[in-house]
């Protein structure tokens, strides 16, 4: 399954240019996860959690979806805010 996630605004970091592609094989843990809520979130705004990772000589996305609410985006601040800057 192949998701391409396009940025509206960034709650911290850099905006990537144009879409954010996920890719979730078959045997990935999250992918019956997804496929089960996809009716939920497709074509809905979600805060996308992510993360680039060099693995196996590639890069990978490593991500968690949260919806787009004010309480999300206000746990998102409290963390950024903590001393270790939310990592």
């Amino acid at each position: 399954m192949v998701i391409d996630a396009v940025p509206v605004a960034m709650l911290s970091g850099r905006l990537n240019e144009g879409s954010i592609q996920l890719v979730l094989s078959r045997s990935s843990p999250s992918y019956r996860l997804f496929r089960w809520q996809l009716g939920v979130v497709l074509g809905k705004q979600v805060v996308l959690l992510y993360r680039n990772y060099a693995q196996d000589g590639e890069t990978r996305v490593h991500f968690r979806a949260e919806p787009n609410t004010p309480a999300v985006h206000a746990a998102i601040q409290q963390a950024l805010a903590t001393p270790s800057g939310g990592t």
